[in-house]
């Protein structure tokens, strides 16, 4: 199908100059799966702009619906890329989420033709609305999460979304980079030999492990709400900086993981991952995000922690590998 670039978007939308030195990273070919993308959004074979698969977006009759990805990157971001096609559709915003929580979202215009179109979308903090976090209107690096609205309904296939970012790491990352590389391992488990003191639904499976050796496994069947598997640190010397673990699945798409901090206070993430049967890793460096509730209430984090528990809340079976922390 012809590709057609898209010319009709506002000035302050289109890309600053290409700078030489800028990395370019691909973050959603859909050739997979959702590659870490959630909310409404489908893997659509029948056909991608230059391949075989595109990510599908669709609003029947909602206000809105949302299509995210939470990035982790350590480099200033310079623009957002993807195509897109619709035959219904005729702009689809696109949000970044920095650092504070602040949220920049322009809106792309769309030649609902059913044609393939390359959008590029830079300049975030000079057009669109600007809400929360610093509320200050401007960009604080690096960015956590992308996201596609579509507030119409109708059907939009997005196909090869693109990152671009700056040549130099952040000094803050690089900061942050170094004090993980000298910190402390702490090995959680890597059930080579049990569950490792996880609670009684963690069961081991022996020859699926990363290394051929054996992993946990978390299975939820119908009827049960969720299964949920918890280790509590005895004693632990020092705060996390970091918390990492691999995971695999064929039919599970998030895995909540709850933290619970010195003060009994829990604290709940759901994290995403591609049901394609391979290992991905994880890492979770914020301990205080997503629902909480008890001890101090006050959705600070206290340190240091008491107990890590897996969460699976949707019917299959997730494995689960080498876990481990970084200590301060």
């Amino acid at each position: 199908m012809r590709r057609e670039i898209l010319s009709t978007l506002a000035a302050a939308l289109m890309a600053a100059p290409l700078d030489a030195s800028a990395e370019t990273i691909a973050i959603g070919s859909f050739e997979k799966g959702l590659d870490g993308f959630s909310g409404a959004i489908t893997a659509d074979t029948s056909g991608g702009k230059d391949s075989a698969a595109a990510g599908k977006i669709e609003n029947k009759d909602q206000k809105w619906v949302t299509v995210k990805k939470t990035l982790s990157h350590e480099k200033e971001l310079v623009s957002v890329s993807f195509s897109a096609r619709s035959g219904d559709v005729k702009s689809l915003a696109v949000r970044i989420v920095d650092s504070t929580g602040q949220n920049f979202q322009p809106r792309a215009q769309i030649k609902d033709n059913g044609k393939w179109q390359e959008i590029k979308v830079a300049n975030f903090a000079a057009a669109g609305t600007i809400f929360g976090g610093a509320d200050d209107k401007k960009i604080h690096h690096p960015v956590a999460q992308l996201q596609f609205i579509l507030e119409s309904t109708g059907t939009i296939w997005i196909d090869d979304v693109k990152l671009e970012l700056a040549d130099e790491i952040l000094p803050e990352m690089a900061e942050k980079k170094k004090i993980l590389d000298q910190a402390k391992a702490f090995p959680i488990a890597n059930f080579d030999k049990g569950a490792d003191g996880f609670s009684e639904a963690m069961k081991t499976a022996a020859g699926e492990g990363r290394n051929g050796t054996a992993c946990g496994s978390l299975t939820k069947t119908a009827g049960q709400k969720w299964v949920s598997a918890g280790k509590t640190f005895k004693d632990l010397k020092g705060d996390f900086l970091q918390v990492s673990y691999w995971v695999k699945s064929k039919d599970v798409k998030t895995l909540g993981v709850r933290f619970q901090d010195s003060s009994g206070q829990d604290f709940q993430q759901r994290l995403p991952l591609e049901p394609n049967g391979e290992w991905q890793q994880v890492k979770i460096t914020q301990f205080n995000k997503g629902q909480s509730w008890g001890g101090a209430d006050d959705k600070s984090w206290h340190a240091p922690a008491k107990s890590i528990t897996l969460v699976l809340e949707q019917d299959g079976t997730v494995y689960i590998d080498d876990i481990e922390a970084k200590l301060k």
